[in-house]
């Protein structure tokens, strides 16, 4: 399970000041893990406590177990008390645990951080990026007219640029942002096909999930 500390890290005096500001509220979501099993963090995106969590439950149920369950070479579940072999006992203990196993890995390359697919082209499109905030700073302000700077003074509001907004020093920017767009549509069409598999085997083997 997340540590309740995660997301803030101490490397400027800034993020002392906020973690400082937290300690109540670090207090608070301990103090309802303690009780409840869970806190207000966890389901503030329960979709990211699921796929973090449980892959790592799985591997410590399989790592950790004193049976198993007997699933035969079709992948149905068999519910028999009769007497088997030492050989055939470890041919379903095999299966039992390559079955956990598969569900987390499945779970685990369904999320962003993990996914085994990488979009060749955020390098490109990250110098591309660096190459602007350097020479217009990190929103393009240095692009501002001196009307904008005058509503932004009044209004603390900044107006946001991009590399498409000076095309001319930045030709390949939109042929590379499109590209990339184009391959996230990809790795996202992979990441939910796992997922999906990971869930039904979940859901099929949902009540073999104990120890």
């Amino acid at each position: 399970m997340r540590s309740v500390f995660d997301g803030y890290e101490i490397r400027s005096i800034y993020g002392l000041w906020c973690f400082i500001k937290n300690i109540p509220t670090f207090i608070k979501w301990s103090h309802q893990r303690i009780h409840k099993g869970y806190c207000d963090r966890d389901y503030y995106c329960f979709c990211y406590w699921f796929l973090e969590i449980v892959p790592d439950m799985l591997e410590e149920l399989n790592e950790n177990r004193h049976g198993y369950f007997q699933i035969d070479e079709n992948g149905k579940v068999i519910h028999s008390f009769d007497e088997i072999s030492d050989e055939q006992e470890k041919i379903y203990s095999e299966r039992y645990g390559d079955m956990l196993k598969m569900i987390a890995r499945y779970l685990r390359e369904s999320t962003e951080e993990n996914c085994s697919m990488k979009n060749p082209y955020d390098q490109p499109l990250n110098e591309i990026f660096a190459a602007f905030e350097k020479k217009y700073g990190l929103t393009g302000e240095k692009l501002m007219s001196t009307e904008e700077k005058e509503k932004t003074r009044k209004t603390g509001e900044y107006p946001y640029y991009s590399p498409s907004d000076v095309p001319a020093e930045f030709l390949e920017y939109e042929d590379i942002w499109q590209k990339h767009w184009e391959y996230d549509v990809k790795i996202n069409v992979h990441r939910e096909k796992v997922r999906k598999v990971a869930l039904d085997m979940f859901a099929k083997y949902f009540d073999t999930l104990v120890d």
